[in-house]
């Protein structure tokens, strides 16, 4: 996977910053420096996926009593923009990032747990 970072310096010396990656689930294959940002070649290495099917999202969520339709009328709870951003990722997102801001704020609004959310990527990635 490649991915455009912010350049930093840190003692003198400008590097990709790898905040967001960090080196336990991370593997860095290549640093390109491109005028202020970095583009980075990233292997993940973590032992939960780092992302999941839409439908094996769905899936996992019905085996584990989490219906559809809470996840539906929740969002509509939402005050714009916040309800149309979430409902357009919620319906037509391809995969989900386990790290994905939108999924782990819906995440603990449903009171699913960080462990939990870890869970259900490994086993919906099993199906």
């Amino acid at each position: 996977m490649k991915k455009k970072v912010n350049k930093i310096e840190i003692d003198g010396v400008f590097q990709a910053d790898l905040s967001n990656y960090p080196l336990d689930k991370w593997n860095v294959l290549t640093t390109i420096l491109q005028g202020e940002e970095y583009l980075i070649e990233l292997e993940y290495i973590g032992i939960v996926p780092y992302e999941i099917s839409q439908i094996n999202l769905r899936k996992q969520l019905i085996l584990n009593n989490i219906s559809i339709k809470s996840i539906d009328a929740l969002i509509q709870t939402l005050p714009n923009p916040d309800r149309e951003l979430i409902y357009t990722m919620w319906e037509y997102a391809v995969v989900f990032d386990r790290d994905s801001e939108e999924l782990n704020q819906m995440a603990q609004m449903l009171g699913v747990t960080s462990e939990k959310l870890d869970e259900l990527f490994i086993n919906g990635n099993k199906l």
